[in-house]
């Protein structure tokens, strides 16, 4: 945060500055802070798409959510090439275990990126919401992520947490592991996380806590931008 801070310091008017640190205290579970941040970014630059998505998807996660969600989708209309309104609707729907708006917003998310892993995981969680519900999703959203993780694509993080949601959290952790040298920011705050609090537990994680808060601890200076992503699961 020190470099935010410096940032700050010597442009109080960028509104891109106050957009990042709010999403970087998002990641750290400082909902209010966050608010505060996304806020002041709007106030800054009020005609950006991209501060008024993001300030929708904090609302969502910290404050009214069905007027986020709301405010994504109005978005979404307006903004029909834009991916982030999709990507945050596919979070949320994700977080509070809307299992066909989480296919549909997948779809879209895709539709708009092309990208290839994109491409793959939308297609894997309609098959596996078709043929197996909840469990079904979940383990065709592991496949896929496991092939983007196998070519390089995805850090690890989301892999582990969805072995995690799938009652699998053994080999779960050498995914999180791997997620620690890609600096994923959520791993800062990921042991106070619900359904993150009962892996302490395990000697293996207790371990991998521990090692985050050594690197924290030592601080990261000079290392690459920090990936973000989001925490929320369903129960």
């Amino acid at each position: 945060m020190r470099s935010f801070n410096a940032r700050l310091r010597w442009t109080p008017g960028s509104a891109e500055t106050h957009q990042w640190y709010a999403s970087s205290l998002q990641c750290r579970e400082e909902g209010a802070e966050t608010l505060k941040e996304i806020d002041e970014a709007r106030r800054l630059n009020p005609a950006s798409p991209a501060i008024a998505a993001e300030a929708a998807f904090f609302q969502a996660d910290y404050g009214d959510l069905g007027a986020g969600i709301r405010a994504l989708q109005q978005i979404e209309q307006t903004q029909p090439n834009m991916s982030s309104p999709a990507l945050y609707l596919e979070i949320i729907d994700l977080a509070i275990g809307d299992y066909p708006g989480y296919v549909a917003d997948t779809r879209h998310y895709a539709s708009i990126t092309g990208r290839p892993d994109d491409v793959a995981l939308a297609d894997a969680v309609a098959k596996g919401w078709a043929r197996g519900g909840k469990a079904g999703l979940l383990e065709g959203r592991a496949r896929s992520l496991k092939a983007a993780y196998d070519h390089g694509s995805e850090t690890g993080f989301l892999l582990g947490q969805t072995l995690v949601m799938l009652g699998r959290p053994k080999e779960a952790l050498p995914y999180f592991k791997a997620s620690l040298n890609s600096r994923v920011i959520i791993l800062t705050v990921m042991q106070d996380c619900p359904w993150a609090k009962a892996l302490a537990k395990d000697p293996g994680y207790a371990a991998l806590f521990a090692e985050v808060r050594a690197r924290m601890h030592g601080g990261y200076p000079h290392s690459p931008p920090v990936v973000q992503v989001s925490m929320r699961t369903p129960n």
